[in-house]
C-alpha cells in the first residue's frame, strides 16, 4: 500500500521583543541546526538562580530543558524567559521569542538549503509511571480508508488513564516504529515526549493528525502539529508508550509477525480490556473497517465510554465478524460484511485469488469451512492463505468463515462470494473538478495553470507533456487530461501518477514525462504562494545550481530551474 506521510512543519514567526541569539557567520555548511540552547542566569535573574542548559536531540528535533518546579508551574514566569541560542554555520534563527508559556514552544532555524523547526520542551521531574501500575495504555486507533483514489487523511490515537489518580505525563514518550514499503526503517523512527500533559483518572487523551478534518483542539484533544507530525502513519507503523526507557504498552507489530507489514490500514480499533502487553496482541482489540464518518467516533469521554460505530463493543456479539479485508494486496478491492455473508469485489481480472485475509471478531476462534468440511486449524489473521477461487460468483456457501464465541459454545457462519470486476480508470477520474487550496494523500487532481488557462495533459511529445485548454469551471474531465493520483511519502515529498506511471522531471535541463518506474526525479515538494497557487519543485533535478520546478512554457508542460513568475505557479483541482 502507498505510504502515507507527514506534511512539512509550519513555521512559527512571532513578532516579540528581541532574544539573545548567537548565529555563526555563513560558510559552506548550509544545514539548519541548533547547536546550543540555554537560559542564562545573567539574562533571567528574576526567575533563575542558575543557568539551565538544554539537551538537544537532532533526530527528533527536540530540545529538553529541566526547570525548577516553581518556574514550570508559573505560566507568568515562563513568559519572561530569554534563551541563548547558537546555530550551525550558514544558518540563522528566524523565530524570536521570550515566551515559553506554551509547552512545547517552536523555534525555527533557516539556511539557504532548509528550514528546521525544533520543539523546546520545559520539563520537571514527574512521578514515574511503570508498566506494573497498568495505568496508561492505548485504547483507540483510527486510520481512514486506504482504498485507492479515496480522499481521506483522518488519523488519530487515543491514550487512556485507567488508574484512580491524575497522571503527570512528563516522562512518557510516544514512539513511532516506521515501516516503509514493507521494510523496517529504524532510521526514520520518531519519539516525542508528552510533556506538559496531566491526564485525570479515567480520561482519554486523543492525539490527531494535523491534517485531520474532524477535531478541534481542547485540553485532552490535541493536534500532532507540535509533536513532529507523529500521527501521520500509513498503516504499517507500530507504536509504543515508554517511560524512563520502560515499555508501558504497544500497538501494532514491530517484527512483522502475522500480517505485520500493513496491519493497520483502513481500520478503527478499540481496546477490549485494560490488560496491557509490551508486545501487540491483536485479540485484545476489536477491529472494524474505518468509515470516514465523524458521527462514528466518540473519543473524549474516557476509556469506559468507548464506542465502535456508535455501538458499545460489549453489545456487538461474540460470534459477529467485525472485520475482513486484504491488507497487503496491490490490487484494487472492496470487501463488504453482510448479516451472514462476505462479498469480495476484485477490480482486476488478473488479481490473485490466493490471499491471506485479515479478520477480526469479538469472540474466539475463526475457522474456514470448505464444501461443508471445517478446517482443523483456526485462521491466523493475515497469515492463513485461502484460495478464494472456490467462491467465485458462488451463492451456495462452498466457502464459509465460521466465527466462534470465546467459550466455543456458539458460532455464526458467513458465506463468501467473490466477484471479479475489471477496473475502469475512467469511472474514477471522470466528473467535475473544482479548485482546492490543499491536496491530500490519495486525492486525484488536475494540475492547472490558470494564468494561461491550460490543464496538464497526459500525452508525451519529445520529453514534454501536452496541455488541454481550460474552458469551463468546474472542469468536466475529458480524455487527454492527466488526472493524477497524489501520494505523500515519509519525508513529505509528493508523487503524481497517471495510469500507474510517475510524473518525472529530466535530471538536468528541461523535460517532463510519465515514467513506468519511480525515482528521486519523481518526487516533488509544494511551495505555496501568496496568491494561493503552488510552485512545484523537484527533489533531485537541477539546472546549474537551481532546483528544477514545474513550468508551463510555449504550450507545453516541462521543467526549468528557476521557479519564479506566473509560468511556475499552478492550482490544483479535485472532484
Amino acid at each position: 500500500m502507498k505510504k502515507i506521510n507527514r506534511l512539512f512543519a509550519a513555521l512559527l514567526l512571532c513578532a516579540v521583543p528581541a532574544v539573545m541569539i548567537s548565529c555563526s557567520d555563513e560558510d559552506e555548511y548550509t544545514q539548519a541546526r541548533i547547536t546550543e540552547f540555554s537560559f542564562l542566569k545573567s539574562a533571567n535573574s528574576d526567575v533563575l538562580t542558575s543557568t539551565l542548559t538544554g539537551s538537544i536531540n537532532d533526530e527528533t528535533k527536540t530540545i529538553t530543558v529541566t526547570v525548577p518546579s516553581d518556574l514550570y508551574e508559573s505560566s507568568a514566569n515562563r513568559k519572561t524567559l530569554t534563551p541563548k541560542i547558537s546555530v550551525s554555520g550558514g544558518a540563522q534563527c528566524i523565530t524570536n521569542t521570550k515566551d515559553f508559556s506554551s509547552n512545547p514552544t517552536l523555534i525555527t532555524v533557516s539556511s539557504k538549503d532548509e528550514n528546521v523547526t525544533y520543539s523546546v520542551i520545559l520539563k520537571k521531574k514527574g512521578s514515574s509511571i511503570t508498566r506494573k501500575s497498568g495505568a496508561l495504555f492505548f485504547t483507540e486507533y483510527y486510520n481512514a480508508s486506504s482504498f485507492s483514489y479515496k480522499s481521506e487523511n483522518n488519523q488519530f490515537l487515543e491514550i487512556s488513564n485507567a488508574s484512580s489518580q491524575t497522571l503527570d505525563l512528563s516522562d512518557v514518550y510516544l514512539n513511532r516504529h516506521v515501516w516503509l514499503n514493507g521494510v523496517r526503517r529504524s532510521d526514520l523512527d520518531q519519539s516525542v515526549p508528552l510533556e506538559g500533559i496531566t491526564l485525570p483518572a479515567g480520561q482519554a487523551l486523543v492525539i490527531y493528525s494535523q491534517r485531520c478534518s474532524w477535531f478541534t483542539s481542547s485540553a485532552y484533544v490535541i493536534s500532532d502539529a507540535s509533536l513532529n507530525g507523529i500521527i501521520s502513519f500509513s498503516g504499517q507503523d507500530g507504536f509504543t508508550l515508554t517511560c524512563n526507557g520502560e515499555v508501558l504498552d504497544a500497538l501494532g507489530p514491530e517484527d512483522g509477525e502475522g500480517n505485520g507489514l500493513s496491519w493497520g490500514i483502513a481500520k478503527q480499533m478499540q481496546r477490549k480490556s485494560i490488560t496491557i502487553y509490551t508486545h501487540y496482541k491483536e485479540s485484545e482489540w476489536l477491529t472494524t473497517s474505518s468509515t470516514e464518518s465523524k458521527e462514528d467516533i466518540a473519543n473524549t469521554a474516557g476509556y469506559k465510554e468507548l464506542r465502535v460505530n456508535t455501538t458499545s463493543y460489549t453489545s456487538i456479539g461474540e460470534t459477529t465478524l467485525t472485520y475482513f479485508n486484504f491488507e497487503n494486496t496491490q490490487d484494487f478491492f472492496k470487501t463488504t460484511i453482510g448479516t451472514n455473508s462476505i462479498t469480495i469485489n476484485f477490480y482486476s481480472d488478473d488479481a490473485s485469488l490466493l490471499q491471506s485475509p485479515a479478520v477480526s471478531s469479538d469472540g474466539g476462534n475463526i475457522r474456514l469451512v470448505v464444501n461443508g468440511k471445517e478446517q482443523k486449524s483456526s485462521i491466523v489473521s493475515g497469515e492463513t492463505e485461502i484460495d478464494f477461487s472456490t467462491s467465485l460468483n458462488d451463492d451456495t456457501g462452498k466457502l464459509i468463515l465460521r466465527v466462534y464465541s470465546s467459550d466455543g459454545q456458539t458460532k455464526s457462519d458467513y458465506k463468501i462470494k467473490t466477484i471479479i470486476t475489471p477496473y475502469n480508470m475512467n469511472s474514477i477520474v471522470a466528473g467535475n473538478y473544482i479548485e482546492t487550496d490543499s491536496i491530500s494523500d490519495n486525492d486525484v487532481v488536475l494540475i492547472v495553470q490558470k494564468n494561461s488557462k491550460v490543464i496538464m495533459g497526459s500525452t508525451n511529445n519529445s520529453g514534454v507533456l501536452s496541455c488541454v485548454s481550460l474552458v469551463d469551471e468546474p472542469i468536466p474531465y475529458e480524455s487527454g487530461m492527466a488526472a493524477v493520483c497524489v501520494t505523500i511519502d515519509n519525508e513529505g515529498y509528493y508523487t503524481f501518477t497517471f495510469n500507474n506511471k510517475f510524473l518525472t522531471s529530466k535530471s538536468t535541463g528541461s523535460g517532463l514525462t510519465f515514467e513506468s518506474s519511480p525515482s528521486d526525479y519523481s518526487l516533488w515538494s509544494l511551495e505555496k504562494q501568496s496568491k494561493g497557487t503552488y510552485v512545484i519543485n523537484n527533489k533531485a533535478a537541477v539546472n546549474g545550481s537551481r532546483v528544477q520546478a514545474l513550468e508551463y512554457y510555449n504550450e507545453k508542460f516541462t521543467t526549468y530551474g528557476t521557479g519564479t513568475g506566473d509560468a511556475f505557479e499552478f492550482t490544483f483541482y479535485k472532484k
